[in-house]
């Protein structure tokens, strides 16, 4: 086997790789830029939900771990229904479109929300721009998506409610939906000691790489794949290249490069020893996984439109053009549902140099973007929307779940023999309500494939056995006004340099350059700022 330091060392000038910056899904590992200091704040309690179905699998809370299930439990109320009747309400959020108001998906959860509602849309790669035109011009909704930017923990404290009174400690059990969220995820809403809303909960899995069973098959090759080191990793991606075909699509840019980092060891975006934080921009390991990018461009591995047009990412997936698709941990689920003759399956990635399978890089606990309520004018007000949060909340399986992600019985979807909700696929993509679900929805928080029991097994058995040990960012939950205003500007052009080095149009020694120009611009800047809200929350 080749390791990686006499791939780097033996590359001489040919053009090797590099790639970029964020600290999860699609940009590379770049700097976090919002989060907590938990400091001396009461973390909300955890409280299972009383009378919640009995899962065939158990959680793991502290680790991250949902409870898993093989059929839909039957079908009961999780508190009084309707609720109290209360004002109408509005709510922004992330959408592709707003269903009709007079759908009857909609009229269903007004119905049990005791509260007629209205969604204002954007779909995410807009969601910003609207949200910073919504904050300049105080019309603000009742329930607010957040977008992270400039001068956030400032923005917050002029615009939102802080819901630490009703959320931190013991508070929060006076809504039970809300308290049974799954602890973690309380990091994603908490700014400078303060509770501000709510998070969709998701296992902290970080990537995936699934794999196509049926293709694998076709190859002589298992669904399920296990390299020893990474250069059998290269030769999985070899079997599954040529004659029109490729192992993955991609912009490895933000894919394939954050999943050869974890194989080699590299930090989670920020690592931190004795209050000291080091990005994983400045670890030697960085130049040595990018000259792998290179390598694996250079072979033709990756599908040769993965950066020109990484849209089509998927449609190459479906339509067999490749084979491994690298995905939130989520992913798998949805693509397990939508093509169930796929086999799907993943690749477990091993240490470079072996030794056992690699740590994987955590992700965050919930959905980043979470959603808060605005300030308003009465304590009152803000009880009923806390109680609208609460209901979003509610648990699997119960009449409130059920209408919000299944929507109408008989319309939207229709229960088979064995109990499990069957989607009627024209009238759910009509009338589905979007966006809602951010406010804590517990869509994630459980594992549950009807008819799919392996699967679901499986699931459980790979975040049992990966969440314990998954590598954190060290800047989780901390927050950094120069990487949100800074760093944020310099991620398509360090992009475009990593892009230049993995197509060989640069050395990989030119990496040296770009992180000397990232620290000067926002990297040590971002650095004294993690470090002195680490200070501060280890002190509080």
């Amino acid at each position: 086997m080749v390791s990686r330091r006499q791939l780097l060392g033996g590359a001489g000038g040919a053009a090797l790789a590099i790639a970029g910056l964020s600290a999860c899904s699609s940009d590379g590992g770049g700097e976090t830029t919002s989060g907590s200091q938990q400091g001396d704040t009461q973390q909300p309690t955890y409280t299972p939900f009383p009378g919640a179905p009995e899962p065939d699998l158990p959680a793991d809370p502290d680790a991250g771990v949902p409870p898993a299930y093989f059929s839909y439990p039957e079908i009961s109320d999780a508190g009084p229904l309707p609720r109290p009747e209360i004002a109408p309400f509005s709510i922004m959020a992330q959408a592709t479109g707003i269903p009709a108001g007079d759908n009857t998906w909609s009229a269903l959860l007004a119905e049990q929300m005791g509260a007629k509602f209205e969604l204002i849309a954007a779909p995410s790669a807009e969601y910003t721009s609207k949200f910073q035109v919504m904050m300049a011009s105080n019309d603000l909704p009742d329930l607010l998506q957040i977008a992270t930017v400039p001068q956030f923990p400032q923005l917050l404290e002029a615009k939102m409610t802080d819901l630490t009174p009703y959320l931190a400690g013991d508070a929060i059990n006076n809504y039970p939906g809300l308290a049974s969220i799954m602890p973690k995820t309380w990091e994603i809403p908490l700014v400078n000691g303060k509770y501000w809303g709510v998070s969709q909960s998701r296992p902290p899995a970080g990537r995936i790489i699934s794999t196509r069973g049926d293709i694998l098959a076709e190859r002589g090759l298992e669904a399920t794949q296990s390299p020893a080191n990474g250069e059998e990793f290269l030769d999985i991606l070899r079997e599954l290249s040529g004659g029109g075909k490729f192992a993955m699509g991609a912009d490895p840019y933000g894919w394939l490069l954050p999943a050869l980092l974890e194989m080699m060891g590299a930090p989670n975006a920020w690592s931190e020893e004795g209050g000291k934080f080091t990005h994983q921009f400045e670890s030697p390991i960085y130049k040595e996984a990018l000259a792998v990018a290179a390598q694996v461009w250079d072979e033709g591995l990756l599908h040769p439109e993965s950066i020109s047009n990484p849209g089509n990412n998927s449609m190459w997936l479906t339509g067999g053009v490749t084979s491994l698709y690298i995905q939130a941990f989520t992913g798998w689920q949805t693509f397990a549902q939508n093509y169930p003759d796929w086999g799907i399956s993943y690749l477990e990635l091993p240490q470079w140099d072996g030794g056992g399978p690699a740590p994987i890089h955590a992700g965050p606990a919930g959905y980043g973007a979470w959603v808060g309520i605005t300030k308003q004018d009465s304590e009152e007000r803000v009880l009923e929307l806390l109680g609208i949060l609460d209901y979003i909340a509610s648990p699997f399986g119960s009449t409130e779940y059920t209408a919000l992600s299944w929507g109408v019985e008989g319309t939207h979807y229709n229960l088979d023999e064995s109990g499990n909700p069957a989607i009627v696929a024209a009238a759910r993509e009509r009338d589905q309500v979007g966006g809602i679900g951010y406010a804590g929805s517990k869509a994630y928080s459980q594992l549950y494939l009807p008819g799919q029991k392996e699967l679901v097994e499986a699931q459980h058995e790979y975040l049992t056995k990966k969440l314990p040990d998954a590598v954190a960012n060290a800047a989780t939950g901390l927050y950094s006004e120069s990487a949100t205003s800074k760093g944020a500007g310099m991620s398509q052009q360090i992009k475009s340099e990593a892009l230049e080095i993995i197509q060989g149009r640069k050395p990989v020694d030119s990496w040296d350059a770009v992180v000397t120009e990232w620290k000067g611009q926002s990297g040590d800047a971002s650095r004294k700022e993690y470090e002195d809200a680490f200070a501060a929350a280890q002190n509080g």
